[in-house]
């Protein structure tokens, strides 16, 4: 009795191959057909063995390889190439050699089929050791490239877009794409095998993942059989591998590569993620301690340590560009130190806390608010001009006096509180350092103090623009 499949096809279409019956499916059979199954040159015709229940007839079946429990009823038909016998029964050549249906056909049996199998299964191991070693490589160049990455970037999508590029090219991928789990529009922030990356993919299909990755918590790759599809996006995924960051499923990487993964392909993939993971993990808390570093720790403002850096760098830009123009603001509460001496500091720091975040509402974006020190505030403006400058000073101050009516009121119990800014307009053409345009700000920032405080005092550097 025999069992179909895919070797049923007729010689000619078998044009450069060697067909081979195989005999005996205990241990040596298994040996041969994992060791042969690396060649696509040798077409096995059946495996024919005695007992239908040896493993090594299921092997066969599990690869479509006719199977066949009495060697008569395929060997006089057999107009194949060559049978091997690993039955390790000495009389079981000669019958063979009876039965094949003409003398071209060879027979390997006894010690010359252990030979063969030898030689062979020592030319697969080597070729299996170099390619580990190449894929070996491979890994310890992309773990190198994320590495390189962690010490030049500042943000970890572009340490993403590395990692999911290297895992690609690591485990030969045909696309894949790297997906922030967080974003609300589950934004794509890496890929590679796309002629143009998609911006992001469908949120409800991201989230019937994630809950399937969760779901296998502790395995760093996640075969999907039945493939994701994602709408414009030729082609399924079918493997997800999660990006963990301090326990947190931050990313998830899906990659278009056909299954079973390979165990030494598992191996270097698992290595690789957890060299990522580590670097975004490290790349985070840089981050943090950077971002503490320029932080006031009162009111959450820049400290004046950044400020500082940042006015060289703004005037810099400023004048390599030329027609820009750039702003300096100082401002300076009228009256704090009276209310530090009346309430205390924990009410004078509450205060700096609420004129903090009510001013800096007021400013752009781009606009750089810091706290100078005690109860100075100081503001880098780039981009602006006589005009412009005016509207932001007049919000500012806007912001301030709703704060006093409203919540800075209660606060007080009736003390009052003022803002003055001095602002420096710095125009094109200007040559004054950073030192020279906080003095000139600084000064008009005493005049509105002299003024009457809870004014502004605008001076301009440098040539003034054709209207």
């Amino acid at each position: 009795m025999a069992t179909g499949g895919k070797n049923d096809v007729p010689r000619c279409a078998r044009m450069g191959k060697v067909e081979a019956l195989l005999v005996g499916a205990g241990r040596g059979g298994v040996a041969i057909l994992h060791v042969f199954r690396h060649y696509d040159w040798l077409w096995l015709k059946a495996v024919i063995d005695i007992d239908k229940n040896a493993v090594g007839m299921k092997l066969a079946e599990s690869m479509e390889i006719p199977t066949y429990s009495n060697a008569a009823e395929v060997v006089p038909d057999f107009d194949g190439d060559l049978i091997i016998d690993v039955t390790g029964d000495p009389a079981l050549a000669p019958a063979l050699l009876a039965m094949r249906s003409n003398k071209s056909i060879d027979i390997i049996s006894g010690k010359a089929a252990k030979l063969l199998y030898d030689l062979v299964r020592d030319q697969i191991h080597h070729q299996d050791r170099i390619q580990q070693k190449v894929m070996q490589l491979e890994l310890f160049r992309a773990m190198l490239d994320i590495s390189k990455q962690l010490e030049s970037t500042s943000e970890q999508s572009t340490l993403l877009d590395h990692g999911v590029q290297s895992s690609a090219q690591l485990i030969v991928a045909h696309k894949a794409l790297a997906v922030d789990c967080a974003a609300l529009d589950a934004n794509i922030v890496g890929g590679i095998g796309f002629d143009k990356l998609p911006k992001h993919i469908d949120r409800e299909v991201l989230d019937r993942m994630i809950d399937r990755v969760k779901k296998r918590a502790g395995l760093t790759c996640v075969e999907i059989p039945e493939k994701l599809e994602l709408s414009g996006i030729e082609g399924g995924f079918e493997l997800a591998v999660p990006i963990y960051i301090d326990g947190v499923l931050c990313y998830l990487m899906l990659f278009q590569i056909p299954l079973p993964v390979t165990q030494a392909t598992r191996e270097m993939l698992e290595t690789l993620v957890s060299h990522l993971e580590l670097a975004l993990v490290a790349h985070r808390r840089f981050k943090s301690l950077e971002e503490m570093a320029y932080r006031d720790p009162l009111t959450g403002l820049y400290n004046r340590r950044y400020f500082d850096e940042r006015l060289e760098e703004e005037l810099e830009r400023s004048r390599r560009l030329g027609s820009n123009e750039l702003a300096l603001m100082f401002m300076d509460l009228d009256h704090f130190k009276e209310l530090n001496d009346t309430l205390g500091h924990a009410v004078g720091d509450k205060a700096l806390k609420i004129i903090a975040t009510a001013i800096h509402d007021r400013f752009r974006p781009y606009d750089i608010l810091a706290r100078y020190g005690g109860d100075e505030f100081v503001a880098i403006l780039p981009g602006v001009n006589d005009k412009t400058l005016q509207v932001i000073c007049n919000r500012v101050l806007a912001a301030f006096d709703q704060q006093e009516n409203e919540t800075l009121a209660k606060l007080m119990d009736g003390e009052k509180l003022g803002l003055s800014i001095g602002a420096c307009l710095v125009r094109s053409g200007s040559k004054l350092g950073a030192a020279d345009v906080l003095k000139q700000a600084d000064e008009a920032l005493y005049r509105a103090k002299q003024a009457g405080r809870g004014t502004v005092e605008i001076v301009s550097i440098g040539l003034k623009k054709p209207q």
